[in-house]
């Protein structure tokens, strides 16, 4: 496939893109920072609740019926501190974000990108058709998982590209092969989705959260250690690009996974 065809792939409709928000906007009822409140607009049976609130919802406001669970908008992980949790009896499933165990009810479903980000801007990258330049980038701060993300620098030894405004660093990732993104604050990471979006593929570690999207054009390795092990090419890109269809990138394909 030529890199025309490849462009077309790519999402040119907001309302495509995921986004923690978004998640939120489909549930009837909401539990996080702002309060336990109501959204007239949103699916009966559907709680969004912040994530690091889940174990307070299922204490005092677990439903008497059916439900179906949506953890989001927050760096903290399900883990097997949770597997009590998912056994409660009127849980249909539980969509989160950040999994790192398993479960027949659980479903990872991806950070997507910032709640913040200038979706104009973005979107405008997305339809640049930008031509590929580069064939491995990386842009992430050391901060905000240090251990981790020295790591993959000293051992994938790709180097960070300088700081720059977000049109200017989207034009980079869109003008990319394929993109670095370590962990961050949780498992997943917004720069992982930004790729996609973007027609990168996201080169990442092993996790539960990550094996989940394997059916994508996501390179998964056990470790950075293994890294350097890789043979990146132009011909690598196509192979993996072609693999899927544009549609699994939609938000409907990952709030319609029941």
């Amino acid at each position: 496939m030529g890199l025309a065809a490849k462009e077309e792939k790519r999402y040119c409709f907001d309302e495509r893109l995921v986004y923690g928000n978004r998640f939120k906007q489909r549930c009837r009822v909401i539990y996080d920072e702002y309060g336990y409140y109501l959204n007239p607009k949103g699916i009966e049976g559907y709680y969004f609740v912040k994530t690091q609130y889940v174990e307070h919802f299922f204490k005092h406001f677990c439903p008497e019926e059916n439900f179906v669970l949506i953890t989001h908008n927050s760096d903290h992980s399900i883990n097997e501190r949770h597997l009590p949790l998912l056994e409660t009896k009127n849980l249909v499933a539980w969509l989160a974000v950040n999994v790192d165990t398993h479960h027949p009810k659980l479903k990872a479903i991806p950070i997507g990108l910032c709640n913040f980000a200038n979706f104009d801007t973005f979107h405008e990258v997305m339809q640049s058709k930008a031509d590929k330049t580069t064939l491995v980038y990386a842009n992430y701060t050391i901060y905000t998982n240090p251990i981790e993300r020295r790591r993959c620098l000293q051992l994938t030894g790709v180097p960070l590209a300088k700081q720059k405004p977000f049109r200017e660093v989207c034009k980079d990732v869109a003008s990319s092969y394929f993109v670095i993104s370590p962990e961050g604050n949780g498992i997943d990471c917004h720069r992982t989705w930004e790729a996609l979006y973007l027609g990168a593929i996201p080169i990442v570690t092993k996790s539960p959260h990550t094996e989940a999207f394997k059916g994508l054009p996501i390179l998964i390795i056990d470790s950075w250690k293994e890294y350097k092990n890789l043979e990146l090419t132009k011909e690598l890109y196509d192979e993996l690009w072609e693999s899927f269809t544009p549609e699994q990138l939609d938000f409907e394909s990952f709030f319609q996974i029941l």
